[in-house]
């Protein structure tokens, strides 16, 4: 089956996805569905099962993005938000992202879905910016999932976010080509050089390859953390004005941050960008370039 990750780029739809939710009565588009009583069963019991091996327990969890909007698509992402107690005094924020990364590593199927879980950090209570939001635990929705209007169509209202994500796109490709390129070279000419014949040439060919992936590298992490920065700002002002009106809100992420981040996403850049930033930021690119 096809992976197919929903967002704000999709048609709306009627009803929410019937893998995920149940309806009680036949006009489905008057009532709001409850969770499936076993995707909330799996989704608890597993949550609660990964944070005992971090001596941490479940005080809060709300599902959240694609699968709780009327913008779902088949087989897309369950995201589901976890608020946690039971911290160490003092822990550092190092020892909080490793705690993070766990979870990040999990995927949990359900019904050709699959389950995402995110630990949320220490005293960290805001809401999600979303479509809709359900508490789990209380298995009520905290926020509807928002209706468009009838009239409303991704593909005009987005043409000019989705010409300047192409664009965006376009310079990413040509980038990535290049290092993926910088990388096999590198690669060829470290394995020819202990057969030689003239091995200093091979040598500074081996060291021009890596300044060519460092300067590749950096510059590709630095449009990711400009391109996730804008759209985290984009989110602060989004929270801001929840507060007052969570429908204003909501309408206000249809803006060029979140579009842009949508469609690299979708189109499969965001988690290659975000290894990269996080091969430099770590600084274990050097790392990495030494066994060359």
């Amino acid at each position: 089956m096809q992976k197919t990750n929903a967002s704000i780029l999709d048609f709306p739809r009627n009803t929410l996805s019937e893998d995920i939710w149940q309806y009680s009565g036949e006009k489905k588009h008057e009532e709001l569905p409850k969770l499936k009583h076993n995707l909330r069963y799996t989704i608890i019991s597993n949550i609660e099962k990964y944070l005992k091996t971090l001596n941490l327990s479940l005080v809060g969890t709300n599902l959240y993005g694609g699968a709780a909007s009327y913008q779902w698509s088949p087989s897309s992402d369950i995201d589901v938000s976890i608020y946690a107690a039971g911290w160490p005094e003092g822990i550092s924020a190092d020892t909080v992202e490793k705690y993070q990364a766990f979870f990040k590593d999990i995927e949990i199927p359900f019904s050709g879905y699959e389950i995402h879980l995110f630990l949320k950090p220490p005293h960290d209570v805001d809401m999600e910016v979303a479509d809709a939001i359900y508490d789990i635990l209380q298995d009520e929705w905290v926020l509807p999932p928002l209706i468009l209007p009838n009239d409303f169509d991704p593909d005009e209202y987005f043409k000019p976010f989705i010409k300047s994500a192409e664009e965006k796109a376009k310079k990413l490709d040509q980038d990535i080509g290049k290092l993926q390129r910088a990388w096999k070279t590198l690669e060829k000419a470290s394995e020819a050089l202990p057969q030689a014949a003239e091995p200093e040439v091979v040598k500074d060919r081996i060291e021009k390859e890596k300044e060519v992936i460092r300067y590749l590298v950096n510059k590709l992490a630095t449009s990711f953390l400009k391109t996730r920065e804008k759209r985290y700002a984009l989110h602060d002002r989004i929270k801001e004005k929840m507060i007052a009106d969570p429908n204003v809100g909501r309408m206000a992420r249809f803006q060029e941050p979140e579009i842009v981040w949508k469609y690299l996403d979708r189109a499969g850049y965001v988690e290659f960008l975000h290894k990269l930033y996080k091969l430099q930021h770590e600084k274990k690119l050097e790392q990495v370039l030494a066994k060359y």
